[in-house]
């Protein structure tokens, strides 16, 4: 099983770092009624400028996809959807958004799309409050680099 550590980081958002080992979008664009689309090729610069900004990006609609990851016990959030980020080489590591959904909790590693409004905690940190989940049949890319 994995143990994994939410933190918040410099330049990323609410990055999840592994501690044991272990479809895309366009571009950070938004779609149709102000829905903000995290793409696969800016998606850890969206969640860093949501980090930086959190209370402006507060109650707007979010959607992404991406594996999820389960959040060690005691988090408010029981998983996170999140991607691989890597800069050079194979330095990756997984950046994504914790979540609160009141369905049941998706299998580890599933491929998902979720969909809801974007809330900010007591410590100024985004996380997605859930209001579509949907488990994807066929993944997308695994890791990004921006």
């Amino acid at each position: 099983m994995r143990k994994i550590l939410l933190l918040p980081a410099v330049g990323l958002a609410a990055v999840v770092v592994f501690l044991a080992a272990s479809g895309s979008f366009g571009s950070g664009t938004v779609a149709g009624d102000s829905v903000i689309v995290i793409g696969e090729k800016r998606f850890s610069t969206q969640l860093d400028d949501m980090t930086l900004n959190a209370k402006s990006y507060e109650g707007k609609t979010v959607r992404l996809e991406g594996f999820t990851a389960r959040l060690r016990e005691g988090f408010r959030w029981r998983f996170a959807v999140v991607r691989m980020y890597s800069c050079c080489g194979w330095d990756g590591y997984p950046v994504g958004l914790p979540c609160e959904y009141g369905g049941g909790t998706p299998e580890e590693d599933d491929w998902v799309e979720v969909e809801g409004t974007l809330r900010v905690d007591d410590k100024n940190l985004p996380y997605l409050e859930v209001v579509k989940l949907t488990v994807k049949e066929t993944p997308g890319n695994r890791v990004v680099y921006s």
